[in-house]
């Protein structure tokens, strides 16, 4: 069973049912780029126009300062980040960044007020403006950014906008390959599909690490005497008991918690718990199907409410084995005992064990499933 086990997970799980789409979604990308949509810009900012921690990341470079670059969101407080610097030539730089067009239009007309701005001239990039004390220089836009350059000496702004990223886009190398919608829902279907196909392997790879064959040279007796066999195990002192289903030839197998109620100071508590295996009995194939199934059940009451707890888990339990007590006053057989202490212990192999000796020594197969439904649980 270690072996089968070792291969289910390294092998399957991870090699197969992971690995394996991992792998060709690589080599996928690589042929038709990056797997977003909508795809990547063609062009992005230049660097310098990054931004973080409020600040932009090289606002030297972004002005071309040759003096020491100033914070200017003081003055554009809606502004993501915003850079300015006074010259050695005299010129004035500025650099803001927005998250949207509605600020980029509140942080001209502030800017523009701060520099005392008398006077723009729409040019064909951008505008010239006229600011007080003869300053003259340029202003550039787009949606989200504002750069203005101002000067005292004629084509001063100019020369200093040349040494200056300016409001350039850069290529993105990301935009260079990328899906389109047709093979973006072909790769969504592939992995749709591959999912689908792992609902209906994987309940069958875990049945097939758990499965016990039959003992060799034994001929399967019939569902009616294994029944019987199985039946005889209340007979032994187990800790489970045996019982017949609802179903023709199911039988189910009960881990025996003990029946305690117990109270302490402070409220009165109560825990249910069960464990259980199901089995059903395919003759036709002389295999006994076994599903587990656990239920915790909690409730408890104080001066703060009822407080309620239900969990439920079924399918396949390959290891289990759990301790555990209470403390306090407790009430056995009906009458109150005094015990300091009440102690359970499961341990699934005392029962799974048994059953499963009982099935392979009848030349049956004993066969864990996560579920009774075949195309699934197999």
């Amino acid at each position: 069973m270690w072996r089968r086990i070792v291969v289910f997970f390294v092998v399957y799980l991870f090699g197969f049912m992971i690995g394996l789409p991992a792998v060709v979604l690589y080599f996928v990308q690589s042929e038709i780029g990056p797997l977003q949509w909508p795809p990547p810009p063609a062009f992005s900012f230049d660097p310098a126009w990054t931004v973080q921690s409020g600040s932009f990341v090289d606002a030297a470079r972004l002005l071309a300062a040759d003096r020491q670059v100033a914070d200017l969101r003081q003055i554009l407080t809606q502004a993501d980040a915003a850079a300015a610097s006074v010259n050695a030539d005299g010129t004035l730089a500025a650099a803001a960044r927005f998250r949207d067009a509605g600020r980029t239009e509140y942080g001209i007309a502030t800017l523009l007020a701060q520099y005392g701005v008398t006077r723009r001239e729409r040019l064909a990039v951008g505008e010239r403006i006229t600011a007080r004390e003869g300053m003259t220089g340029l202003l550039l836009r787009d949606p989200t950014r504002l750069l203005v350059v101002l000067g005292f000496q004629p084509g001063a702004a100019e020369r200093r906008l040349a040494r200056m990223p300016g409001l350039n886009l850069v290529p993105n190398p990301a935009a260079r390959k990328v899906p389109s919608k047709r093979q973006l829902m072909l790769v969504g279907a592939g992995v749709f599909g591959w999912a689908l196909l792992q609902f209906f392997i994987f309940g069958r790879a875990a049945s097939w690490v758990a499965t016990t064959s039959a003992a060799p040279g034994v001929a399967p007796v019939s569902a009616a005497v294994l029944e019987q066999r199985l039946m005889a195990l209340n007979g032994r002192d187990l800790p489970f008991t045996v019982t017949r289903g609802t179903r023709p030839n199911e039988i189910l197998v009960d881990w025996r918690y003990a029946d305690a109620k117990w109270f302490d100071l402070m409220r009165v508590a109560g825990l249910r718990r069960t464990f259980r295996l199901t089995l059903r009995l395919d003759e036709r194939r002389h295999a006994a199907r076994a599903m587990d199934s656990t239920v915790d059940l909690g409730w408890s009451a104080s001066a703060g409410g009822v407080d309620f707890r239900y969990r439920r888990n079924w399918g396949i339990t390959f290891f289990a084995y759990e301790r555990g007590g209470v403390l306090g006053f407790q009430f056995k057989h009906g009458r109150p005992t005094l015990d300091p202490a009440y102690t359970w212990r499961f341990n699934l192999n005392e029962l799974r064990g048994p059953v499963a000796e009982v099935v392979t020594g009848s030349g049956w197969r004993y066969q864990p499933v996560i579920t009774f439904f075949r195309p699934v649980g197999g």
